[in-house]
């Protein structure tokens, strides 16, 4: 039988730094009920985190740093 599996990238406000006005990305894995969760070395700026897009997962700005890493890594 097979099993889904979903990733998903997403922005923590939550765990932003009191001294960093950047923003960790984390990638959750769900399979079979049980979830998982990392943070990956991406950090968006202000001006990125007001343009995420949350269903493609991405950063809608034409050049910018993590849009070009996703790009390069095909992510």
């Amino acid at each position: 039988m097979m099993s889904n599996v979903t990733f998903s990238f997403f922005p923590s406000v939550s765990k932003r730094g009191n001294k960093n006005t950047t923003t960790p990305v984390y990638l959750r894995v769900l399979f079979k009920r049980k979830k998982a969760e990392c943070r990956l070395n991406l950090e968006l700026s202000e001006l990125e985190l007001k343009h995420w897009h949350p269903v493609f997962m991405r950063v809608e700005l034409p050049n910018c740093f993590v849009k070009n890493l996703y790009q390069e890594n095909h992510i």
